[in-house]
């Protein structure tokens, strides 16, 4: 590629001299335009300063009096790599050189107000050659600044990319290890050799996340071997407990078929006592009768006793009078003995009247003897019926009392009745929930089994890692 040097064609004398009128016409004008033009390139431009001012305004009238020499060159240069280190190339053309263009030809239109048409139009045309060859020369060396610092970047980058392969490379080679290890399902140990500063936020991600499955796993591990355990101990408690809740079922049932027998006498029980209840009370109406009766049996007899000893009495009376016929006999006797034999006849009444008042008085004694012994007879008689009159009597309270117990007893056993029913029935609905228990306890004791089985597996699995632990493994065995 050719130089600027070349490409930039040399102005003629009449250019060079038409050029240098522009140089007079626009140079006291020069450090405004230049303000105007730096504030719009750059935010918080601090102002043209003198040496600012002179490498400007001698690069102006260098470019504008077309004098293109190798120090014009080398000025340009300086001032284009200058200024992209400051701006881009956008911010060079729009607003830069653009402000710049406007600037000088609004000046040089200003000042050529009264100039012939010819000679303004010479002016401006060689003012739009000067600014056009100072932009090309500006962008030239502008764009050459960009190559430079682009070569530089690249060759920065390339370096930079090498050694960021390199550690790459490192990096991916620590990695592969590592993944391959984990895919091995070796948790023993992280990444522990050194690794490029730009994984080692990785390396210590991984390195925890190695640790933390390292942990889980053993805890998983240690949790399915006491899962296992305590699975097998469920599973046997399980199993005795449907056991015994078939054993309760069959109590129950039995307890049930007891239970409805004894309600069933309990209910008979209660129908008997009721009928006793009936008997007992006929009973007290028989013994108040009975007692009435002994009642009326002690006041005959009482009557009976007054009675024989009234005829006592009148026994004793025929006593009395049969001894003094017995004596007025014996005087008449006495009497007829002394009148010989007229007297004989009346010796002979006398005689027979004597015997007849011997045998009414031994008439009266056997009578009197046949009374007494059938006054005590009475007597203990009405003793006697006195008793069994009392007997009736208590006997009487004791049947009313029967009578009453009995009828509690009927009320108990009806009300008995009807619990046992309830709790017969209660008992019914026990044995349905036992045997339901039984099959639900069977059930879970099946569950048990498989999730025994699935723990093992479990473990089995988590076994296949290597953690750098040892835990211990306990055999399941299924209950039953």
């Amino acid at each position: 590629m050719d130089s600027i040097e070349s490409q930039i064609a040399p102005w003629t004398a009449s250019e060079r001299a038409t050029g240098q009128k522009v140089v007079t016409l626009l140079e006291p004008k020069l450090r405004d335009i230049l303000k105007k033009t730096y504030e719009a390139s750059i935010p918080n431009f601090a102002g043209v300063d003198d040496e600012l001012y002179r490498n400007e305004l001698s690069g102006f009238r260098r470019v504008f009096s077309g004098d293109h020499s190798a120090e014009f060159f080398r000025t340009q240069a300086e001032i284009a790599s200058s200024i992209a280190k400051e701006i881009s190339f956008t911010q060079f053309l729009v607003p830069g050189y653009a402000t710049y263009a406007t600037e000088l030809m609004m000046a040089l239109i200003e000042v050529t107000a009264w100039t012939p048409k010819k000679t303004r139009h010479e002016l401006v045309s060689s003012t739009m050659r000067a600014i056009f060859v100072e932009v090309s020369v500006a962008m030239h060396h502008f764009f050459q600044e960009l190559a430079s610092k682009a070569e530089a970047d690249r060759a920065e980058f390339d370096r930079s990319m090498a050694a960021e392969s390199e550690n790459d490379q490192i990096a991916m080679g620590v990695l592969g290890e590592a993944l391959n290890r984990l895919a091995q399902r070796d948790l023993s140990e992280g990444i522990t050799q050194p690794v490029p500063a730009k994984i080692e936020g990785a390396k210590t991600d991984f390195n925890a996340a190695v640790s933390g499955l390292r942990g889980a796993l053993s805890q998983i591990n240690a949790a399915s071997a006491e899962i296992l355990e305590e699975v097998g101990d469920i599973a046997q408690a399980s199993l005795n407990l449907s056991s015994r809740t078939e054993g309760q079922a069959s109590a129950l049932e039995e307890a049930s078929a007891a239970l409805g027998e004894v309600t069933s006498n309990v209910g008979r029980a209660a129908t008997q006592a009721a009928k006793a209840k009936v008997v007992v009370s006929n009973a007290s109406t028989s013994a108040r009768s009975s007692e009435e009766t002994m009642l009326r049996a002690e006041a005959a007899m009482s009557e009976i006793s007054r009675n024989s000893g009234e005829i006592n009495a009148i026994v004793d009376v025929i006593d009395q009078i049969a001894f003094q016929t017995n004596l007025l006999a014996l005087n008449a006797g006495v009497e007829a003995a002394r009148a010989g034999d007229a007297g004989k006849g009346f010796a002979v009444v006398a005689a027979e009247v004597r015997a007849l008042a011997q045998r009414s008085a031994e008439a009266a004694k056997q009578i009197h003897s046949l009374i007494t012994h059938s006054a005590d007879s009475v007597e203990k008689g009405v003793t006697l019926i006195g008793g069994v009159g009392r007997n009736l009597s208590e006997i009487s309270g004791h049947v009313t009392q029967m009578s009453q117990l009995i009828e509690e007893i009927a009320h108990v056993s009806s009300d008995q009745s009807h619990s046992l029913g309830e709790v017969n029935a209660a008992i019914n609905q026990l044995d349905k929930v036992t045997q339901q228990n039984a099959a639900m306890a069977e059930e879970t004791s099946a569950a048990l089994g498989q999730l025994g089985s699935k723990a093992q597996v479990l473990q089995s699995l988590i076994a296949e890692f290597k953690t750098g632990s040892v835990v211990t493994r306990p055999s399941y065995r299924r209950a039953g």
